[in-house]
């Protein structure tokens, strides 16, 4: 059944995920922020990490991300910044401390 629904610690890990990403990525520090983004049709590329981020519904044989609910969530918190066509996010600072 697709409920639609997120939770603090969904948002919590995949902030965590960003972060981890991010880092392996430029390293430690702030000034790279914008050079790993996510992409909201990228959900699939988080299910093997964060496998709550799919929702199943047998009954219509169908599959939805969460991908872009957490998004959204992160970034009214301030945790991330969004290119202008709402397509690509990256960490804020702010986004960065947290994690």
């Amino acid at each position: 059944m697709i409920t639609n629904k997120i939770t603090k610690e969904m948002e919590d890990k995949f902030l965590q995920i960003i972060y981890q990403r991010y880092t392996q990525e430029h390293g430690y520090g702030t000034r790279k922020l914008s050079e790993y983004k996510v992409l909201i049709t990228g959900g699939e590329e988080f299910e093997e990490e964060m496998p709550e981020i799919v929702e199943h519904d047998q009954a219509q044989n169908m599959k939805r991300y969460l991908l872009v609910d957490i998004l959204d969530e992160l970034r009214a918190k301030g945790y991330l910044n969004f290119s202008e066509d709402n397509i690509r996010y990256w960490l804020s600072p702010k986004g960065y401390e947290q994690a």
